[in-house]
């Protein structure tokens, strides 16, 4: 913002661009354009702050100029006041329509008109004053989640298993750029692989401090050589310490025992994976724990046979949370025939299918929450 605001006049009239001139010129910058589009050839190097706009005029007439400057990305935001001889009714509403922010009756009265441009342009300083603020956490936010992504583990390359993800943060399917309340994390030591996946309440700047303080406690976890109960444990008492009121996370964490053939699997108030046989059948593993970071909790482990063909699919929420134009909610048992139907696809297919099939069924266009899925193949 300069020291004066300035102030663009647009009218064919010479005489009024003059007398208009002389009321502002003391406290604004004052440009002046003969017709409308010499205006808009002026607009990139006056980068006015409010524009006096005259109705009648050859050419391109006020209404036409108005609705350009409106439509365009960043003059949008510049308040307009047309200027008219013709005080009927229908000018105004027409006036309205292309996006004036006021209008004034020739002779304009300079009693009338200086309070209306010191409303005015405070009011644009205003609104410049919020979008800067908007960009400025865009760009903070553009910055967090380049940073997320790049803690996301990255996925093994293992000859006892094929796996498979879909990471998509809120807002991702929209063209947005928000951090993220779910995050995932690979292991492999010796002939196991562990696996562990995270959904903090909500989405969002909070969501991401909870998977950040939950990534330092799972790293803490797993270099004590804790079992999956001991890191869950280890992760729910530190996060109690430092979570605020009403935060939390749900939890799974599974070791592939592929020696073994089995999983151990703890659950802190996650979602209950599934498990497809090879031969088709799908079982719903139990859920029992309470979600990390609320209060002290005995968790406790559970053995799964893994035979070679098993899938074992693990997920957030958002992808199953989602209603139809009934209201009806897809749920569990939705995403569970989906995939019993779809077995013969390839693993990386065979989940976004299930994606597909759950935004089908979605009464909105978006998923209103993040959305993880992994799965597991037994090669």
């Amino acid at each position: 913002m300069s020291a004066q605001p300035r102030i663009l006049i647009v009218d064919d009239e010479v005489i009024n661009r003059r007398i208009i001139q002389r009321m502002l010129e003391k406290k604004y910058q004052v440009f002046t354009a003969e017709n409308g589009r010499q205006a808009l050839e002026m607009m990139p190097q006056v980068e006015p702050d409010l524009i006096l706009l005259d109705i009648l005029m050859p050419d391109l007439d006020g209404f036409q100029v108005c609705e350009m400057i409106k439509e365009h990305k960043i003059w949008r935001f510049i308040p307009i006041i047309f200027l008219t001889a013709l005080g009927a009714k229908e000018n105004t509403d027409v006036a309205s329509a292309a996006g004036a922010d006021g209008f004034l009756e020739k002779p304009v009265d300079e009693a009338t008109l200086l309070p209306l441009l010191d409303f005015n342009l405070k009011m644009k300083f205003r609104v410049d004053h919020i979008r800067e603020l908007y960009y400025e956490l865009e760009n903070d936010q553009k910055i967090a989640r380049t940073s997320q992504d790049r803690l996301l583990s990255r996925i093994p390359q293992i000859p006892w298993a094929n796996i498979s993800t879909i990471y998509q943060p809120y807002g991702d399917d929209r063209g947005l750029n928000f951090v993220c309340g779910d995050f995932y994390d690979f292991r492999v030591s010796e002939n196991q692989l562990h696996v562990f996946l995270g959904d903090a309440t909500g989405h969002g700047t909070l969501a991401s401090f909870v998977t950040f303080m939950a990534r330092i406690a799972l790293q803490q976890g797993v270099m004590e050589n804790k079992s999956p109960s001991g890191v869950i444990c280890h992760m729910n008492e530190m996060l109690m310490k430092v979570l605020p009121d009403d935060c939390f996370m749900t939890a799974c964490y599974m070791v592939f025992d592929f020696d073994n053939n089995q999983i151990i699997q703890c659950n802190a108030g996650h979602p209950g994976p599934i498990c497809f046989s090879a031969a088709g059948s799908a079982i719903t593993v139990t859920t029992s724990g309470l979600p990390l970071g609320i209060m002290p909790f005995a968790y406790d482990e559970e053995k799964l046979p893994l035979g070679q063909g098993d899938r074992m699919l693990l997920y957030t929420d958002g992808l199953v949370e989602v209603a139809n134009a009934e209201d009806q909610l897809w749920g569990h048992e939705g995403l569970k025939n989906s995939l019993s139907t779809a077995l013969n696809l390839p693993l990386s297919q065979w989940i976004h299918h299930a994606l597909a099939t759950s935004r089908s069924f979605n009464a909105q266009s978006f998923f209103n929450d993040d959305v993880t899925v992994i799965a597991i193949e037994r090669a």
